[in-house]
């Protein structure tokens, strides 16, 4: 188990280097692993990556809810009333579209 937590460190490379399962697998038995832990390896991968998938939406969800939050207290304290429409259509249409899009990151599977 101790072996699992060390690549951990090498999930990130991984992914940047956009390596599919059959290229891990390929890696990691140049490296000289069991098939068992090639397989335990590539589950943790694969939790790794659906971890930040989800950790991306929960941050797009809190941007869209101040961006909403922030077109309602600018839309009623009125400050600039020529940018009134902005506010109101503007900032709530973006807000909308940035909170629905880290809720498709959180509840929709690959």
């Amino acid at each position: 188990m101790t072996e699992l937590n060390m690549l951990n460190q090498e999930f990130a490379q991984w992914k940047s280097e956009k390596l599919g399962q059959l290229q891990i697998e390929q890696k990691l038995t140049s490296l000289g692993y069991s098939a068992e832990f090639i397989n335990s390896a590539i589950k943790s991968f694969e939790k790794y990556k659906e971890q930040m998938r989800i950790r991306k939406g929960w941050i797009c969800m809190a941007i869209g809810s101040v961006i909403g939050f922030m077109g309602c207290i600018l839309t009623l304290a009125n400050i600039l009333p020529e940018l009134r429409n902005f506010y109101i259509f503007g900032m709530t249409s973006l807000a909308v579209i940035v909170a629905m899009f880290g809720c498709y990151l959180v509840f929709e599977k690959e």
